[in-house]
């Protein structure tokens, strides 16, 4: 997907999130160190209700930043991750490894 694509999907996600009373946290990749499937700029919304729109990894890493999104809205404080992973191999030819700041 085109990344204003993306963004736009991700805005629509959020005025429709807050149109709905939910509060919600974005996480953007800021940095990235060895191989990865999304680069800086990657956006994951998350809506206090566990629903998301954008992606962040080519799924490998949703979970744990889901995960992190849904603390920064029980506490109401911004947050700054470093998620990783150990090489996976997504399919043959194909692997993602390294570590993303969020």
């Amino acid at each position: 997907m085109k990344q204003w694509l993306e963004t736009r999907e991700v805005l629509d996600f959020l005025a429709r999130v807050g149109g709905a009373g939910q509060r919600a946290a974005l996480a953007t990749v800021v940095r990235v160190r060895g191989s990865a499937y999304r680069h800086e700029g990657a956006k994951l919304v998350v809506a206090e209700d566990g629903s998301t729109a954008g992606n962040v990894s080519g799924g490998c890493l949703e979970q744990d930043v889901r995960e992190v999104a849904l603390e920064v809205i029980r506490k109401g404080e911004p947050s700054s991750a470093a998620i990783a992973r150990a090489p996976t191999r997504l399919r043959p030819g194909i692997s993602e490894s390294g570590a993303k700041d969020r």
